[in-house]
């Protein structure tokens, strides 16, 4: 049974590491589209994200260091939800002045 759980968790890396493969500069604008890495860092950085990726998904298929994977797992997907609430927050900050902004023009 949790054979079948680490292969379940093994297919969906394999499928976000194949969905950013396929789209390579599509994913390196997504990075870059959080606000805290500049352009020309963003093919390494999806580099070692593709790298990561694709080593958790062969220690889980493998059933080797299922406790390193795990951890690594679950350190990748809690970087993914800080990056996106930091992506959110900066969204709604520039909302919040470019509303401020409206309500006290001078006409």
């Amino acid at each position: 049974m949790v054979y079948i759980l680490d292969v379940g968790l093994s297919f969906i890396l394999l499928t976000a590491l194949y969905m950013k493969v396929i789209d390579y500069n599509n994913a390196r604008y997504d990075i870059f589209s959080y606000g805290f890495i500049p352009f020309r860092f963003t093919k390494v950085i999806l580099g070692v994200v593709l790298g990561i990726e694709g080593s958790l998904a062969e220690m889980f298929v493998l059933g080797k260091y299922i406790t390193v994977a795990s951890i690594g797992a679950a350190l990748l997907f809690i970087c993914f939800c800080f990056a996106q609430l930091y992506k959110r927050r900066k969204k709604e900050s520039l909302f919040w002045k470019n509303r401020m902004a409206k309500l006290y023009a001078f006409n």
